[in-house]
């Protein structure tokens, strides 16, 4: 059975059986226990609320108990199941926040990427423009149109500057006018009294300049005290008070050196003879020694004389400007080429043969001999006597070695010759 108790306008009901609030149907009004449309009803065995729709007595919730978890600020709150949520999840996530209105934001803001229309104002209630940000906006990149200061940007170039005309290279420069140009002369103003210009005119007058790097001048001042630069070029001509002392120049000037040609200061050797001190030849291939003082000398393709003349009588750090050996042919079989050698080894002339032989150099001259009263020969060997003078080499002397040619030369124990031995001739 079931009783109807009316209280302020609300039904209490009180199921002395079970209430079944199954979807079943009554013509006009609820059954089981009868109500009408309207009517609110508590089920004492079930523990919920129910209400008539006219028709059939509709839960009003379930007799199960909801839990709202803990309440975390600023959590979101997310289902734990079908009767409990927790407001537990920290606000993270990708993708784009829409914003159904103009909140105002604190703290502060991350995220992948973040769109928006209209104007955003960051540190600033003032709206100018899609963004406008009052404090510092540090970034990886910027890109597009922005105004404020921007005395704390790095790696701005010339690359960056894309507002400017033209084209930045090595030979323009930014223009006031926002173009990248080719600097121009302007001009230059002497600051210093008892300058004239081409007319006489006193300092003051302005001369144009033009060119890249360079200061020419469109008029020929008259300039006084001293111009540096790290190169002059022009004629020198009209310079005056010139002395040695502004010469670059190898070696030490003084009263008793001269400026060679070489751009050395040299000290004149004068005329001098250095004589012969051994001389002997040996025939290729053979192991005889042709003795100490040979009266004669053979040169030809196998016959090689070897000679070494005296140098003690040249002052000693004096340096050659010529220096020939001078000998007479007193026999010539083959006119032809004959080729000189340096020495590089000692040698004897008691023990020098065809088989034992100084070790020799490049070839550092050559002769020819073309007649049969042909006038004394002179070989310039100038570069290997200051290398012997000099320390640079040892002087072991020369070999003389027939090409073409075949002849003969008076030798050291010559009486019949003996003003024609050869001799070196420096100076």
């Amino acid at each position: 059975m079931i009783r109807f108790v009316k209280q302020a306008g609300i039904l209490s009901v009180v199921l002395l059986a079970s209430l079944c609030l199954s979807a079943s149907h009554a013509f006009a009004a609820c059954s089981s226990p009868s109500g009408n449309a309207g009517d609110v009803g508590y089920s004492s065995i079930q523990n919920i609320m129910a209400y008539c729709n006219g028709t059939s007595w509709i839960a009003m919730g379930n007799n199960s108990a909801v839990s709202f978890g803990t309440l975390t600020s600023p959590d979101f709150c997310t289902a734990t199941s079908g009767t409990a949520i927790s407001c537990s999840t920290a606000p993270t996530g990708t993708g784009n926040v829409v914003l159904s209105s103009s909140p105002t934001l604190t703290g502060t803001i991350g995220g992948a990427s973040s769109t928006w229309t209209g104007q955003v104002a960051i540190g600033t209630t003032t709206l100018s423009g899609a963004l406008n940000i009052s404090g510092t906006a540090t970034a990886t990149t910027f890109s597009g149109a922005f105004s404020g200061s921007g005395s704390g940007l790095t790696g701005i170039g010339t690359a960056s500057l894309g507002g400017i005309t033209g084209t930045p290279s090595a030979t323009t420069f930014l223009a006031g006018n926002g173009t990248w140009a080719t600097a121009s002369g302007g001009s230059m103003t002497y600051p210093g009294a008892g300058i004239p210009n081409s007319t006489g005119s006193a300092w003051g007058t302005s001369y144009g300049t033009t060119g890249t790097g360079s200061v020419v001048l469109s008029a020929s001042p008259t300039l006084t005290g001293t111009v540096t630069a790290g190169t002059f070029s022009g004629s020198g001509a009209s310079l005056t008070s010139i002395g040695t002392g502004n010469l670059s120049a190898t070696g030490t000037a003084s009263s008793s050196t001269y400026l060679r040609g070489d751009n050395t200061w040299h000290t004149p050797i004068g005329g001098a003879t250095a004589y012969l001190l051994q001389g002997t030849y040996v025939v290729s291939g053979n192991s005889s020694n042709e003795g100490v003082s040979p009266s004669v000398l053979y040169v030809s393709s196998t016959d090689y004389t070897a000679l070494q003349f005296d140098l003690s009588l040249v002052p000693s750090g004096r340096v050659a400007t010529k220096a020939y050996i001078v000998f007479w042919p007193t026999t010539i079989s083959t006119p032809g080429s004959f080729t000189v050698y340096p020495c590089t080894s000692s040698w004897s002339p008691s023990t020098i043969s065809g088989t034992v032989m100084p070790t020799l150099g490049s070839s550092i001259a050559t002769g020819t001999v073309s007649t049969v009263f042909s006038p004394p020969i002179d070989i310039d060997i100038t570069a290997e006597v200051n290398s012997w003078l000099s320390g640079g080499a040892s002087n072991y002397g020369v070999v003389l070695e027939g090409v073409s040619a075949s002849f003969q030369i008076a030798g050291p124990g010559s009486t019949t010759h003996s003003g024609q031995i050869p001799v070196l001739v420096i100076w």
